[in-house]
């Protein structure tokens, strides 16, 4: 299903896993998706707004996101309806810019159209849908 994933993409959908688990979610959500974006090993918020700002937007998406106990990883958690829509906006928007592979960029740019919620956090952040449509845009093949 995600052959058509960058390696970094791949890793956004199997960190958002794991912040869903770890906020106590029985599924993936796209604020999940967004929290995995967060992470330092994927350098893309950060492109947009300083460090101390991305830790500040990891902790507004953590209270609003907060659920039960954890998760165990062996229990499989499915992909809500609107993380579908994301993910299935992400491979659009790739393919629309003639891009071969899905990529961070497009899982951001999907997440900010599908999702109101993290797009108006981000808003609030100082990052607008077209400075992430911008980037995409730059962003290339």
């Amino acid at each position: 299903m995600f052959e058509n994933y960058s390696i970094e993409a791949q890793r956004v959908i199997f960190f958002g896993r794991e912040e869903a688990g770890r906020l106590g979610s029985d599924s993936i959500a796209p604020e999940h998706l967004f929290l995995a974006l967060l992470d330092d090993s994927i350098p893309l918020v950060s492109r947009f707004v300083p460090a101390e700002a991305v830790s500040a937007l990891r902790k507004f998406v953590e209270q609003t996101m907060s659920g039960g106990e954890p998760i165990p990883d062996s229990v499989d958690q499915p992909l809500t309806e609107s993380a579908v829509r994301v993910l299935e906006t992400a491979e659009k928007l790739a393919q629309n810019h003639g891009h071969p592979q899905i990529r961070p960029i497009h899982i951001l740019a999907a997440v900010v159209t599908v999702n109101d919620d993290v797009a108006g956090i981000l808003a609030g952040h100082g990052i607008s849908k077209e400075a992430v449509f911008a980037e995409l845009m730059e962003d290339g093949a």
